[in-house]
C-alpha cells in the first residue's frame, strides 16, 4: 500500500469517528429525555396521585371481573344449560 492511499484510509476514520461521536450526543439526548419521561409517568401514575388511585382501583375491579367471568364460565362448562333451568339448589348433607 503506498503512503497516499494510507493517508486516505486514516482521513476516513476520522470522519467515521466524527460521525460516531454525533451518534453518541444524540444517544445521550435520547436518553435523557426518556429518562424525563418515565419521570412524567411514575409521578403521574403514582398511587399518591389522583390518576394513579383511579386507575389502581379500575384495575382491581378489571380484575374482580375476570375473576367472576372465570367462574361463570367454568359453571358453564359443567352445565351448558344453567341459564335456561337456573342453578340447581344445593343438598343438605
Amino acid at each position: 500500500m503506498d503512503d497516499s492511499a494510507l493517508v486516505r484510509r486514516f482521513e476516513g476514520c476520522g470522519d467515521r469517528a466524527r460521525g460516531v461521536e454525533g451518534f453518541g450526543q444524540r444517544q445521550r439526548a435520547t436518553l435523557q429525555a426518556l429518562r424525563k419521561t418515565i419521570g412524567d409517568a411514575h409521578g403521574l401514575l403514582s398511587t399518591d396521585s389522583g390518576l394513579g388511585f383511579g386507575l389502581e382501583a379500575a384495575l382491581a375491579n378489571l380484575k374482580d371481573a375476570t375473576n367472576a367471568l372465570r367462574l361463570l364460565m367454568a359453571s358453564l362448562e359443567q352445565t351448558p344449560d344453567m341459564l335456561l333451568r337456573g342453578k340447581k339448589p344445593q343438598e343438605d348433607r
